[in-house]
Protein backbone atom coordinates (compact mmCIF):
# COMPACT_ATOMS: atom_id res chain seq x y z
CA UNK A 1 0.00 0.00 0.00
CA UNK A 2 1.41 3.39 -1.00
CA UNK A 3 -1.37 5.94 -0.41
CA UNK A 4 -4.90 5.62 0.93
CA UNK A 5 -7.80 8.07 0.91
CA UNK A 6 -11.10 7.33 2.56
CA UNK A 7 -14.27 9.28 3.10
CA UNK A 8 -16.50 8.95 6.15
CA UNK A 9 -19.75 10.76 5.33
CA UNK A 10 -22.60 10.79 7.83
CA UNK A 11 -25.44 9.89 5.49
CA UNK A 12 -23.82 8.26 2.44
CA UNK A 13 -21.82 5.12 1.83
CA UNK A 14 -18.21 5.10 2.95
CA UNK A 15 -15.59 4.54 0.28
CA UNK A 16 -11.85 4.54 -0.21
CA UNK A 17 -9.27 4.58 -2.94
CA UNK A 18 -5.70 3.48 -2.64
CA UNK A 19 -2.63 2.82 -4.69
CA UNK A 20 -1.00 -0.55 -4.20
CA UNK A 21 1.96 -2.34 -5.70
CA UNK A 22 1.76 -6.05 -6.44
CA UNK A 23 4.95 -7.44 -7.84
CA UNK A 24 6.03 -5.01 -10.54
CA UNK A 25 2.51 -3.69 -11.28
CA UNK A 26 0.79 -0.67 -9.71
CA UNK A 27 -2.97 -0.45 -9.24
CA UNK A 28 -5.49 2.10 -8.13
CA UNK A 29 -8.29 0.42 -6.18
CA UNK A 30 -11.66 1.67 -5.09
CA UNK A 31 -13.60 0.03 -2.24
CA UNK A 32 -17.25 0.83 -1.76
CA UNK A 33 -19.53 -0.21 1.09
CA UNK A 34 -22.86 -1.66 -0.03
CA UNK A 35 -24.81 0.14 2.69
CA UNK A 36 -24.32 3.21 4.85
CA UNK A 37 -22.40 2.10 7.93
CA UNK A 38 -23.95 4.76 10.18
CA UNK A 39 -27.47 3.59 9.25
CA UNK A 40 -26.57 0.00 10.11
CA UNK A 41 -25.02 0.94 13.46
CA UNK A 42 -27.93 3.20 14.39
CA UNK A 43 -30.51 0.54 13.49
CA UNK A 44 -28.72 -2.05 15.62
CA UNK A 45 -28.44 0.42 18.49
CA UNK A 46 -32.16 1.22 18.22
CA UNK A 47 -33.04 -2.48 18.34
CA UNK A 48 -30.42 -3.13 21.03
CA UNK A 49 -28.93 -5.76 18.74
CA UNK A 50 -25.34 -6.42 19.81
CA UNK A 51 -24.65 -9.21 17.33
CA UNK A 52 -21.74 -8.72 14.92
CA UNK A 53 -22.67 -7.70 11.41
CA UNK A 54 -20.97 -7.41 8.09
CA UNK A 55 -21.44 -5.14 5.13
CA UNK A 56 -20.52 -6.19 1.63
CA UNK A 57 -17.76 -4.24 -0.04
CA UNK A 58 -17.23 -4.01 -3.77
CA UNK A 59 -13.74 -3.57 -5.18
CA UNK A 60 -12.76 -2.13 -8.55
CA UNK A 61 -9.14 -1.98 -9.58
CA UNK A 62 -7.21 -0.66 -12.59
CA UNK A 63 -3.51 -0.71 -13.46
CA UNK A 64 -1.70 2.64 -13.35
CA UNK A 65 1.73 3.92 -14.38
CA UNK A 66 4.62 4.70 -12.08
CA UNK A 67 4.33 8.35 -13.17
CA UNK A 68 0.73 8.50 -11.89
CA UNK A 69 1.74 6.84 -8.62
CA UNK A 70 4.51 9.41 -8.15
CA UNK A 71 2.14 12.28 -8.87
CA UNK A 72 -0.37 10.96 -6.29
CA UNK A 73 2.40 10.42 -3.76
CA UNK A 74 3.72 13.97 -4.28
CA UNK A 75 0.20 15.36 -3.88
CA UNK A 76 -0.42 13.42 -0.65
CA UNK A 77 3.03 14.44 0.68
CA UNK A 78 2.36 18.11 -0.04
CA UNK A 79 -1.05 17.93 1.59
CA UNK A 80 0.12 16.18 4.77
CA UNK A 81 3.31 18.25 5.09
CA UNK A 82 1.52 21.57 4.69
CA UNK A 83 -1.51 20.83 6.84
CA UNK A 84 -1.12 19.50 10.37
CA UNK A 85 -4.67 20.33 11.49
CA UNK A 86 -6.66 17.33 12.62
CA UNK A 87 -9.86 19.34 12.65
CA UNK A 88 -10.56 22.61 10.90
CA UNK A 89 -14.04 23.10 12.34
CA UNK A 90 -14.72 25.33 15.32
CA UNK A 91 -17.89 23.58 16.46
CA UNK A 92 -18.61 20.05 17.61
CA UNK A 93 -20.45 18.28 14.81
CA UNK A 94 -22.18 14.94 14.64
CA UNK A 95 -22.71 14.92 10.91
CA UNK A 96 -20.79 16.08 7.91
CA UNK A 97 -17.91 14.30 6.27
CA UNK A 98 -14.39 13.41 7.25
CA UNK A 99 -11.62 12.72 4.75
CA UNK A 100 -8.51 10.80 5.68
CA UNK A 101 -5.28 10.93 3.67
CA UNK A 102 -2.61 8.34 4.50
CA UNK A 103 0.88 7.77 3.10
CA UNK A 104 2.79 4.54 3.75
CA UNK A 105 6.53 4.74 3.14
CA UNK A 106 9.08 1.97 2.62
CA UNK A 107 10.38 2.33 6.19
CA UNK A 108 6.91 1.42 7.54
CA UNK A 109 6.24 5.00 8.65
CA UNK A 110 2.76 6.38 8.20
CA UNK A 111 1.70 9.99 7.66
CA UNK A 112 -1.96 10.72 8.25
CA UNK A 113 -4.13 13.77 7.83
CA UNK A 114 -7.81 13.83 8.74
CA UNK A 115 -9.94 16.77 7.68
CA UNK A 116 -13.52 17.13 8.89
CA UNK A 117 -15.93 19.09 6.70
CA UNK A 118 -13.23 21.08 4.89
CA UNK A 119 -13.95 24.66 3.94
CA UNK A 120 -15.22 25.24 0.40
CA UNK A 121 -12.37 26.31 -1.88
CA UNK A 122 -9.62 24.97 0.40
CA UNK A 123 -6.95 22.72 -1.08
CA UNK A 124 -8.15 19.92 1.20
CA UNK A 125 -11.70 20.23 -0.11
CA UNK A 126 -10.56 20.44 -3.73
CA UNK A 127 -8.33 17.38 -3.32
CA UNK A 128 -11.10 15.41 -1.57
CA UNK A 129 -13.48 16.31 -4.41
CA UNK A 130 -10.95 15.16 -7.00
CA UNK A 131 -10.37 11.87 -5.18
CA UNK A 132 -14.13 11.40 -4.85
CA UNK A 133 -14.43 11.84 -8.64
CA UNK A 134 -11.70 9.21 -9.06
CA UNK A 135 -13.60 6.86 -6.77
CA UNK A 136 -16.83 7.39 -8.72
CA UNK A 137 -15.01 6.66 -11.97
CA UNK A 138 -13.44 3.54 -10.48
CA UNK A 139 -16.84 2.35 -9.30
CA UNK A 140 -18.35 2.90 -12.76
CA UNK A 141 -15.22 1.44 -14.37
CA UNK A 142 -14.62 4.63 -16.36
CA UNK A 143 -11.40 5.73 -14.65
CA UNK A 144 -8.89 7.36 -17.04
CA UNK A 145 -5.41 7.92 -15.68
CA UNK A 146 -4.57 10.68 -18.19
CA UNK A 147 -7.59 12.77 -17.12
CA UNK A 148 -6.56 12.74 -13.47
CA UNK A 149 -2.84 12.99 -14.09
CA UNK A 150 -3.41 16.42 -15.61
CA UNK A 151 -5.71 17.49 -12.76
CA UNK A 152 -3.18 16.44 -10.11
CA UNK A 153 -0.60 18.86 -11.52
CA UNK A 154 -2.54 21.73 -9.94
CA UNK A 155 -1.94 20.39 -6.44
Amino acid sequence: EIVLFYAKPSFEREFSIRIVERGDQLYIEGRFLERILWDEVFERYRKQDNKPFSINVSLNSMPISNKFKERMLDTFNNLTRNNKAIDNCDNLQFDGISYVFIIFDKNERVSTLEIRSPKFGSIENDMANLLTQMANDLESQSFEEAKYSTMLKSF
